[in-house]
């Protein structure tokens, strides 16, 4: 088969494009990533990507998914899975790095595969907290009102129709005993994204009396929204989140739901993580260069193209001749 010099140049560029998934995209694929250890006695709705270990007593994957086509991926663990047992369904599999120390059940014909070169988790890493600073550089548009004596509701007043954004501190919300509810008041806008920036490195909702209520409750308003902790260390929710969590430095710890994608350092789940996954519009430029993984990819493609470009099977684009073979 012979390969036009346009056709190997698309070739190269869907390539290098792949090895490089942008961070809307991985947190709309995947319904939780974790970039050290999981320890979880709970479920995950859709996909789960952990980069470390993956322990507990037992755990849940790909519930809410349609099924799997054919080799598809519903978890994907680097380290060992330290579990009694792990239940991955709708005919999805599991890919492994290390040793599964437990049963593993594949519920509707999934299979166990030892292959991760597909991911590369230093440039995954690397891209979703290159995104989390870069959306906590974001200028304000939207306003927090919360009530500062006792006691009233508090609401999230959206204030541009692009991207709504929030700058406020953990303590206006998450410590705030004098909400009784919250909820998102768009005020005739129709953002494709709200990102809601939290300053604080200890996030704890444990001093929050109310409850969200309202449109922040639908399904269609939650995979919009991106609660993004930018400088968190530590997170413990007992309070249902609604909307995507983003914290790629902090150790999470859960006791209710939380209604969209999750994106944390390590996690201690005790409830679980529901779809949809984050489907908001954000424009994104990565801060950091590609990973050495990506780099030396593209460079050997690179070297291999100026190869092939000498043989007798490439045609230059344009080219009629036909390679001899006498």
């Amino acid at each position: 088969m012979r390969l036009s010099v346009f056709t190997l140049g698309v070739l190269l560029a869907l390539t290098a494009t792949a090895a490089l998934a942008s961070p809307v995209t991985l947190m709309s694929e995947y319904n939780l990533i974790v970039f050290n250890d999981l320890n979880s006695n709970s479920e995950v709705e859709g996909k789960t990507l952990v980069m470390g270990d993956l322990n507990g007593p037992a755990s849940n994957y790909a519930t809410q998914l349609d099924p799997a086509s054919s080799g598809e991926l519903g978890l994907i663990v680097g380290g060992d899975i330290n579990a009694q047992n792990i239940n991955v369904n709708q005919g999805y599999s599991v890919a492994l790095g290390g040793v599964a120390n437990g049963n593993v059940n594949l519920n509707g014909g999934g299979s166990l595969q030892r292959d991760l070169t597909d991911f590369d988790f230093d440039d995954i890493q690397q891209q979703l907290s290159d995104f989390s600073v870069s959306l906590s550089e974001l200028e304000s548009n939207s306003n927090l009102i919360a009530p500062t004596v006792c006691c009233g509701p508090a609401s999230l007043q959206i204030g541009a129709d692009d991207i709504a954004v929030f700058n406020i501190d953990g303590e206006s919300l998450f410590s705030n005993n004098f909400i009784q509810q919250f909820d998102v008041d768009f005020g005739g806008f129709d953002p494709a994204a709200i990102v809601i920036n939290v300053a604080g490195t200890d996030i704890s909702d444990a001093a929050l009396a109310g409850n969200a209520v309202g449109q922040i409750l639908n399904d269609n308003v939650r995979e919009r929204i991106v609660w993004n902790f930018f400088e968190a260390e530590t997170i413990s929710l007992n309070k249902q989140l609604n909307g995507s969590l983003l914290a790629p430095n902090a150790h999470l710890t859960n006791r209710t739901p939380i209604e969209g994608t999750v994106v944390v350092s390590s996690f201690d789940q005790n409830g679980e993580v529901h779809l949809p996954s984050f489907d908001g519009e954000v424009p994104f430029t990565p801060l950091s260069e590609p990973g050495t993984g990506s780099v030396l990819l593209f460079a050997g493609l690179i070297l291999l193209a100026r190869r092939v470009w000498r043989s007798p099977w490439i045609t230059p684009l344009g080219s009629r001749s036909q390679p001899s073979f006498a």
